[in-house]
Formats: C-alpha cells, structure tokens, sequence
C-alpha cells in the first residue's frame, strides 16, 4: 500500500535453555504513507532495537522470525551487492529502502552473533508472527492494540504453545 496507511508490529521473545518463550515484548508503530516492505523493514529494525536494550542481549543468540522473504534477502544476500554498486539495482535504479536496510545492517553488528534469520509463512499459526500481524493491522487502521510486556504466562492470547519456532515440515505421504 504505497500511497495509505501502513503499520508495523514485532514480538520480542526471550526463550530458556529448552526454546519455551517465558517473556515477551511488543512494539509496534504506523506511518502515512507506507510500503508493505518499509513496514516488514520497521518490524525487523524496531524488534532488534527492543531486543538491543535488553540486558545481556549483545552476547545472545538471535533469531529473528519474519513472513517477508523480502526482509530476507535485503539484510542477508542483497545488501552486499548494492553496497558494492553504490546502492543501484542490476537495473541501475536506487535501492528502495536503503536507509531501513542500511540501519538494520548497523544493528547487527551490533550483535556479537550475527542474528539469525528465518522465513515463516503467514497466517500459519505461528503465535509470534499472527501477534506482529494484529499490532501492525491495528496500527495501520489507527486504532493500536494495546502492547504487552511481561511473562509469557500473562499474555491473553499466547496460550499453551509457547515455543516461536516454525511447526517442523511434515513427512511426505507416500
């Protein structure tokens, strides 16, 4: 949505030893006007910048779920080739969201452990990611959920299941 509202949302989850999230942070945000990718791009940067007040969390390891491929590609394998050409495309257009990439580059250097990312479809199920989809949704029609922080065990709508990872593929039916 180039020209409307947009809205971003992240979930920041910090895990025991077993990957049980037992604390969570929400933040979230809208602008006018807005891009779906700018918005992924904001909820990545906003979840590390979070993520990077936390105490002990420079020497973590971190994951970072997203359902934009696009986020992907631009903080993990496009970046290197568009610094090199001086933020120009193969088209030899300018790189659209260099400033959000370029920031969520800064952040994790930050990091002693280069985070981790991983791709998770949308609307599947995964509890992290259909949290950041109510808080971006909310915000971009402007009327913001309200942001929750605390343990896992007090979030209305987390339920049983606290584990963020992606669900393990299924087997192939023969």
């Amino acid at each position: 949505n180039p020209s409307g509202p947009g809205g971003w949302g992240a979930v920041v989850c910090q895990e025991d030893d077993l990957g049980n999230v037992i604390h969570l942070w929400e933040v979230g945000g809208g602008v006018n006007p807005a891009s779906n990718n700018r918005m992924e791009l904001r909820a990545a940067l906003e979840g590390l910048l979070r993520l990077s007040e936390l105490p002990g969390s420079r020497t973590s390891a971190v994951r970072v779920l997203t359902d934009s491929r696009y986020v992907i590609g631009a903080v993990t394998k496009w970046i290197r080739t568009w610094q090199r050409n001086g933020w120009r495309t193969s088209d030899n257009e300018p790189v659209k969201n260099q400033d959000l990439i370029e920031e969520i580059d800064q952040m994790q250097r930050w990091f002693q452990s280069t985070p981790t990312w991983v791709w998770v479809r949308g609307h599947s199920g995964n509890i992290g990611n259909e949290n950041a989809d109510r808080i971006a949704g909310g915000h971009a029609i402007g009327s913001p959920p309200e942001h929750f922080e605390g343990p896992v065990s007090r979030h209305p709508s987390w339920g049983p299941d606290r584990s963020v990872a992606p669900p393990k593929p299924r087997a192939p039916r023969a």
